[in-house]
């Protein structure tokens, strides 16, 4: 009799750990998918350094220049950036006149300019195919503050180069 009853609280406690164990994994792949959306949500795009020279070709705003090559920022960099470009635009005239930061899309790209690490960003205000997001820079002339760009190094942390398109 003894021994099932131990046999019973082995079965129990395994069943117990195995459930555990699931709710654990059920919640971290959860997480997971949370995660992937919210990335999704924000519409940022990393896009490949072979395309890095025509997304710094915009029409109607300047963008860097004496651009020696170009490198791939990594997600964390990215976050880094947007996390420290809300304060940045509300403390420039030019950055409190544009719409709030969840209404843009933007496309990114890493440059370097004499040995040094930079971080180029690209905003438009409206939707596109996100496949060609994805891996096509997007150009728009005018259209003024719906379209704007803006410079983070990487070494030194800070937000420079805020450019906003012309009006027509």
């Amino acid at each position: 009799m003894r021994r099932i009853q131990l046999r019973r609280e082995r079965a129990l406690r395994s069943d117990v750990g195995f459930r555990m164990t699931l709710r654990v994994f059920l919640m971290a792949g959860l997480a997971a998918v949370v995660g992937v959306a919210a990335t999704a949500e924000r519409h940022a795009f990393i896009l490949s350094p072979g395309v890095g020279p025509e997304l710094l070709k915009q029409c109607s705003r300047p963008t860097p220049e004496n651009v020696d090559g170009f490198w791939i920022p990594t997600t964390e960099q990215i976050t880094e950036l947007e996390a420290l470009l809300v304060p940045y635009l509300k403390s420039v005239p030019a950055g409190r006149s544009l719409r709030p930061l969840e209404q843009y899309h933007r496309q990114y790209v890493g440059f370097t300019t004499r040995g040094k690490r930079y971080i180029y960003g690209s905003f438009y205000a409206f939707a596109v195919d996100p496949k060609r997001e994805a891996t096509e820079p997007i150009i728009v002339c005018d259209g003024g503050s719906s379209f704007w760009g803006i410079v983070f190094s990487v070494e030194s942390k800070l937000l420079t180069d805020l450019a906003i398109n012309g009006v027509a």
